[in-house]
């Protein structure tokens, strides 16, 4: 023992024999300031944090969540049990928020002074119809630069018009560096199209959208977040 484990080190075996040498005695373990044991983001502007310990409901709880550096506004942080219901702005979709929660007291009266602090993020499904395509119709889709068009034909061959987008991204070979794919479902990290969108070293040519105008955070987390689900045709 232990059955197809990691055998103990001589420390925790040694520990085993003083504590039966000593009687076996069954004690209890000293109570514990709360912690974060969970923090569940159930809608775009609503997180349910969950504590290791029940919590005094005459904490005086001050909760704050950040995002890629600006603060989102918390509206409302109700105490329950062994957690708190928070209400914040509308959170920005695949964006990770780090929630910092102080003055957090224990039912047994520890934890006064601590500062918790957790991560989590907004993931819902990113659709393309809705929430990938339009991007691409204000940032790409034009003559000259991602449009069909017999007199300015498109940059690398690539269509970004609602027509034929999906299909000329997904699964589809980069005309700029070999052995790339423009996007490969489930990896964003390995797709061409989010890293010209990143704009890091490691392309050829210059990030996109052309001219220095790059996507907000919220797009571009919207577009790396479809990619992580699948690239699908929604």
């Amino acid at each position: 023992m232990p059955l197809e484990r990691p055998a103990l080190t001589v420390s925790e075996v040694s520990a085993i024999r003083t504590w039966i040498q000593a009687g076996a005695l069954r004690t209890e373990a000293p109570p514990q300031p709360p912690g974060v044991w969970d923090v569940a983001v159930l809608s775009e502007g609503q997180l349910r944090i969950t504590f290791t310990e029940i919590v005094d409901p005459a904490s005086s709880i001050v909760v704050r969540v950040e995002g890629e550096g600006s603060n989102v506004e918390v509206l409302s942080a109700l105490i329950v049990d062994d957690g708190l219901e928070v209400v914040t702005a509308p959170l920005v979709p695949g964006i990770e928020q780090t929630i910092t929660i102080e003055g957090v007291v224990g039912a047994n009266g520890l934890g006064a002074g601590c500062s918790l602090a957790a991560v989590a993020s907004y993931r819902p499904t990113a659709l393309y119809a809705s929430d990938i395509q339009p991007v691409f119709d204000r940032s790409c889709a034009f003559v000259g630069c991602h449009a069909a068009s017999d007199q300015f034909p498109p940059g690398e061959g690539l269509v970004l018009t609602a027509d034929r987008s999906w299909g000329s991204l997904v699964g589809i070979s980069s005309g700029q560096i070999s052995g790339r794919v423009r996007v490969a479902p489930g990896l964003p990290d390995s797709s061409y199209l989010v890293q010209k969108l990143q704009g890091p070293e490691g392309i050829i040519g210059d990030p996109m959208p052309q001219g220095g105008l790059f996507l907000a955070g919220s797009d571009l987390a919207l577009i790396e977040l479809w990619v992580e689900q699948g690239a699908l045709d929604n």
